[in-house]
């Protein structure tokens, strides 16, 4: 069987954007499962699902729980308080190095803000606070 079929069966709803991505929502738990060749990344608001998942995933798919993730398809995931914090630091200096831009002097900004022509914008404010978002992940 296929780990995209087996999803679908335990209820897992495919992306409709992104072809590796699942998603299953339940009793207020939601949990995210992306999915790229042999790397499976599973993200949740509640443990106890994912042990559960983690379980059932082991019953029907030969996989090793590697634990917390720390690193992802070159991304840098790092728990914080309010949920992860995502960085792509060591790609960034791994260019500047392929760049001979090691040693390069560092600024706020790549380009220079005399030349830029600012506009006022205007703030759009979403109802749903940045801090619940966070904390679904």
């Amino acid at each position: 069987m296929q780990l995209s079929d087996f999803l679908l069966i335990i209820s897992f709803q495919a992306s409709k954007v992104d072809t590796s991505l699942f998603i299953l929502n339940v009793n207020h738990a939601i949990c995210y499962l992306l999915v790229y060749v042999d790397d499976i990344l599973l993200i949740s608001n509640n443990s106890e699902l994912i042990h559960c998942l983690i379980t059932l995933l082991s019953l029907e798919f030969k996989l090793r729980d590697l634990g917390h993730a720390h690193y992802f398809l070159g991304i840098e995931v790092a728990p914080t308080s309010v949920g992860l914090a995502l960085s792509q630091h060591n790609y960034v200096l791994d260019i500047l190095s392929r760049a001979g831009m090691s040693s390069c002097k560092l600024v706020d900004t790549p380009a220079s803000i005399s030349k830029l022509d600012l506009q006022p914008i205007e703030l759009i404010l979403d109802p749903t606070p940045f801090h619940q978002i966070i904390g679904v992940l």
